[in-house]
C-alpha cells in the first residue's frame, strides 16, 4: 500500500500509523516493510530535534515518525527512499540544463525530445500496470491490476472525498507545524 501524505497533518499522521496496523494482524503477514521518503542523515535529525515520546514529537506529530513507530514496535524493517539534497540538487541542475538546452534548439531537435518526453510520461501514466516505468537505469514493475485496485476500493467515491475533506481541515495545523519545524531546523543548525 501507498500512503501519500501531507507533511505535518494529523489526518495524514493518522492514516500512517493505521495503515500499517491494518497489515499487521492475521497469520498472514502482508507488511513486508514501511519505506519512508526520507534520508538517513535528514532522519538522524528529525530524531535528535524531536525525538519520540517528547513533548516536541507530540507537537510535530507526523506521518514519518507515526509510520517509523509502528514499523520499529512490530520488528518491520524500516528502508529510507530518497537521496541528499545535494543529489537532488545535481539531478534538478543536469536536467534543468538539458531543459534548457533543448528549449533553446527548436530546429535542431530540441523541442522534438521535449514532446516526446511529455508523450513518454503520459503514455506511463495512462497505459497498463504491467508496463515498465524505465529511468535513470533501474526498471519498476508494477504488479497489480486496476481490477484489483478498484475492488479494494470499497465505498464508492465517498472516502476519498471525506479523506480530502479531512486532509483540508487539517491544512493550517501542517502549515503552522512545518513553520515551526523549519525554524527549530535552522535554529538548531546555528
Amino acid at each position: 500500500r501507498l500512503v501519500g501524505c501531507m507533511h505535518f497533518n494529523p489526518f495524514s499522521a493518522w492514516c500512517s500509523r493505521h495503515v500499517p496496523l491494518t497489515l499487521l494482524p492475521g497469520a498472514e503477514r502482508k507488511l513486508g516493510a514501511v519505506v519512508l521518503e526520507m534520508y538517513s542523515e535528514r532522519w538522524d535529525r528529525i530524531l535528535e530535534l524531536h525525538p519520540a515520546g517528547s513533548p516536541l514529537r507530540r507537537l510535530f506529530d507526523n506521518e514519518m515518525q507515526g509510520a517509523a513507530e509502528v514499523a520499529q514496535e512490530a520488528g518491520i524493517p524500516l528502508l529510507f527512499a530518497d537521496c541528499g539534497d545535494d543529489e537532488i540538487d545535481a539531478l534538478f541542475a543536469k536536467w534543468a540544463r538539458i531543459t534548457w538546452e533543448d528549449l533553446a534548439d527548436p530546429i535542431g531537435g530540441g523541442w522534438f525530445r521535449i514532446f516526446s518526453d511529455i508523450l513518454s510520461v503520459g503514455g506511463t501514466l495512462y497505459s497498463s500496470p504491467e508496463a515498465a516505468i524505465a529511468g535513470e537505469g533501474t526498471t519498476v514493475a508494477v504488479s497489480e491490476q486496476p481490477q484489483q485496485l478498484q475492488k479494494q476500493e470499497e465505498g464508492g467515491a465517498w472516502p476519498t472525498v471525506l479523506a480530502g475533506l479531512m486532509l483540508l481541515l487539517g491544512f493550517p495545523v501542517s502549515l503552522l507545524r512545518s513553520l515551526l519545524v523549519l525554524a527549530l531546523e535552522a535554529f538548531s543548525s546555528q
